[in-house]
């Protein structure tokens, strides 16, 4: 029973490893924009730009939420027609919501 355990532990040490290997040099780039973004302590930039563009942009997207257009790919007749642009008023009306 202990060396299951033990198998246990070192796959996911295995996993946690390679997850750090892939993915680290994305974490050091968000650490440098993060670090950018906030400017604390680095008395060399006047005013942050970054953080006033973000902010910017940030109010811009979500003043108004967008419309949802939702169109049929194809344009049937009769019946099957009228079911699809029923089913297509259905789902635009539910994002809508």
């Amino acid at each position: 029973m202990v060396t299951d355990d033990t198998n246990t532990a070192q796959r996911w040490i295995a996993r946690i490893q390679k997850e750090e290997k892939a993915h680290g040099n994305w974490r050091k780039e968000a650490k440098a924009a993060e670090d950018s973004y906030f400017d604390d302590c680095k008395p060399k930039h006047l005013f942050n730009l970054f953080y006033s563009t973000v902010n910017t942009l940030h109010a811009r997207l979500y003043s108004k939420a967008p419309n949802p257009d939702v169109r049929r790919r194809f344009d049937a007749q009769g019946e099957e027609g009228k079911a699809a642009k029923q089913a297509a008023l259905l789902v635009e009306r539910g994002l809508a919501h």
